[in-house]
């Protein structure tokens, strides 16, 4: 599997709970119209070599390869001096929390990219390319699905994070 990560960030500063709040409200990345405080995205890539021999094809597992990119778009704290200790104690603590889920994010689809890339041994040769390409573009769109839902019941287990100390009040 071939991994490439991407970090955006956006400033979080204030010297008041409202104004960090503000902050975390207005500047974070907007998906499908929903403002988030943090979002992690995923791409998943396919590189399928095919070898063909004694008139079958088979799945050449050494070269086929899953390339997944992850992109984070995460607050950063870039406040001053004048914001009280424990008001920069409470945000850098929350942002450390929210990275931590985005992270989670991440491992699930490091996760499904092995097994993407682990289910080109399952798909056994075939004596013409269509029927391998559909057997492989099944099992792709299955593992697919599941990682969606392993995704979905990651969100609803943490609570979006809150579980895990994202919150910010």
């Amino acid at each position: 599997m071939n991994y490439i990560e991407n970090k955006r960030f956006y400033d979080v500063s204030g010297v008041t709970n409202e104004e960090i709040t503000n902050c975390l409200n207005t500047l974070g990345p907007v998906r499908a119209g929903i403002r988030y405080r943090a979002y992690t995205s995923w791409y998943f890539g396919y590189l399928i070599r095919y070898t063909f021999k004694n008139n079958l094809v088979y799945i050449n597992t050494f070269w086929s390869k899953v390339n997944l990119t992850v992109s984070f778009d995460l607050p950063r704290w870039v406040g001053t001096s004048d914001t009280p200790l424990e008001l920069r104690n409470k945000i850098t603590t929350y942002i450390k929390n929210i990275t931590t889920h985005e992270q989670g994010h991440a491992d699930i689809a490091k996760q499904y990219a092995k097994k993407i890339e682990e289910s080109f041994k399952l798909i056994s040769p075939r004596d013409n390319l269509n029927s391998i390409a559909f057997d492989l573009k099944t099992k792709i769109s299955e593992l697919l699905t599941e990682h969606l839902v392993k995704q979905r019941a990651y969100d609803s287990e943490t609570e979006h994070g809150h579980t895990q100390g994202a919150q910010w009040q």
